[in-house]
């Protein structure tokens, strides 16, 4: 585990999307920015506007215990924790087969409001490419009636 903590704020890092043409049907970059460490890394991909809709569901049920924020493909997730007012504890963990079954990679402290407006700039990204190529499923409604809940 590393024993330096990061305290620059946390960013996403999400674009270059595609249509996949089957559900879920946006496929595109996906990442945390913590401090110097992408997580999981700088090309990950994965479904951007499920696994978005899955994080702010998370964020808006945010209660002093902490959650973690799920990627769909790979055993791989954030834990987001209290540290002290206004700051939170950003890990990422891969799970693995062998012992230890949970590796920490990174270990990083923000707000939870830096983690909620990087998360509403990617989806409002993502939301822009499925109107621009016709995309309407359930999966873009979903996260639109999050990001519409955020913005207003």
């Amino acid at each position: 585990m590393r024993s330096n903590i990061m305290k620059e704020e946390a960013d996403l890092i999400c674009g270059n999307f595609i249509d996949s043409g089957r559900s879920p049907r946006v496929v595109g970059t996906i990442a945390w920015k913590l401090g110097n460490e992408v997580f999981p890394d700088e090309n990950w991909s994965d479904f951007p506007c499920v696994i978005l809709d899955w994080w702010l569901s998370e964020l808006t049920m945010f209660s002093r215990g902490g959650t973690k924020l799920r990627f769909m493909d790979g055993p791989l997730w954030l834990e987001v924790g209290p540290v002290r007012e206004g700051r939170v504890r950003v890990q990422g963990f891969k799970n693995r087969l062998s012992r230890p079954p949970q590796e920490l990679t990174s270990a990083h402290e923000s707000t939870l409001d830096a983690l909620t407006s990087a998360m509403v700039r990617s989806a409002q990204e993502v939301l822009k490419f499925c109107r621009q190529h016709g995309i309407h499923d359930p999966d873009m409604e979903a996260l639109s009636r999050h990001v519409a809940t955020r913005t207003s």
